[in-house]
């Protein structure tokens, strides 16, 4: 139906390139050099286009990617591909974003949730972080604090961004994260309530001018960096009890990690994790 109507769904989208690209009318090989970032979150049939717009003379593929970051499930050998990493990649181990605490806190999350297992699956490995190089800085430990429901939880944001804004910081310092589109637009609501200038992110990008606190979701968060950040309302990430099966169970776990994961390891200077504890 989708190809009677001429409409495309995401999915399909590279799947056309591709045929598109085999028929001619679109120009292969066009590229001497191609840098990719986020490579984690990549589909097979994304670098495939790639390979076919890179030219065989250079053939210079730049990659750059975290495991620990994936969002989405992806069935990725880079083999099969034909795209040969040894002795040609690099792991970079050094932290700038995060003080210590913050990135010492959110490692110790992925480990405790198995990720390091999760991340075995696809032939990758956790790698522990380099915390003790002349640039990395110290800061206050993260929060981690429970709330009997919503309204509680959204109430003590509201008290402790008017404390931070109190103290000189500006709106715009501030990102919050949430696991539901719904939940974020009711906290970005309540602290409008509340005097405070918040907007729900949508796909038209952060707001700045006026200086605002933004509000949006875990997977929206990659490549973002605040010097505040809240990841609100952990509790509504996976259930690995809901799950049918155990491996199901890990595979939600692991992912509802990864999530979180890049929410704390957007906060340059200051973490507050909460979540609704009844």
């Amino acid at each position: 139906m989708l190809r009677v109507r001429k409409c495309w769904d995401w999915e399909d989208v590279p799947l056309r390139l591709l045929e598109l690209i085999n028929a001619g009318r679109i120009a292969a090989q066009r590229y001497h050099a191609l840098l990719v970032d986020e490579t984690q979150d990549f589909a097979p049939s994304w670098f495939r286009i790639l390979l076919r717009l890179l030219k065989p003379e250079t053939n210079l593929l730049f990659l750059v990617g975290d495991g620990a970051q994936r969002v989405y499930r992806r069935d990725l050998c880079w083999n099969r591909l034909g795209i040969q990493l040894r002795g040609r990649s690099r792991i970079l181990r050094r932290v700038y974003r995060n003080t210590f605490e913050i990135a010492t806190y959110a490692a110790q999350w992925m480990q405790r949730l198995g990720v390091a297992e999760d991340l075995g699956r696809y032939g990758e490995e956790w790698i522990e972080a380099e915390l003790d190089h002349a640039w990395v800085r110290h800061g206050s430990e993260p929060v981690l604090t429970g709330f009997p429901d919503p309204s509680v939880e959204r109430k003590f944001l509201a008290g402790e961004i008017q404390r931070l804004l109190a103290d000189g910081r500006s709106p715009s310092d501030i990102l919050i994260l949430h696991a539901r589109r719904d939940a974020a637009s009711a906290t970005a609501e309540a602290l409008k309530r509340e005097g405070i200038p918040a907007t729900a992110v949508k796909e038209s990008g952060l707001v700045f001018e006026p200086p605002s606190v933004n509000v949006c979701m875990y997977h929206s968060a990659k490549g973002l960096e605040f010097p505040i950040v809240f990841c609100g309302m952990a509790h509504l990430f996976p259930d690995r009890r809901a799950s049918e099966t155990e491996e199901a169970a890990k595979e939600a776990e692991a992912e509802a990690a990864r999530l979180l994961y890049v929410g704390m390891t957007r906060a340059r200077d200051h973490l507050y994790v909460t979540y609704i504890s009844s």
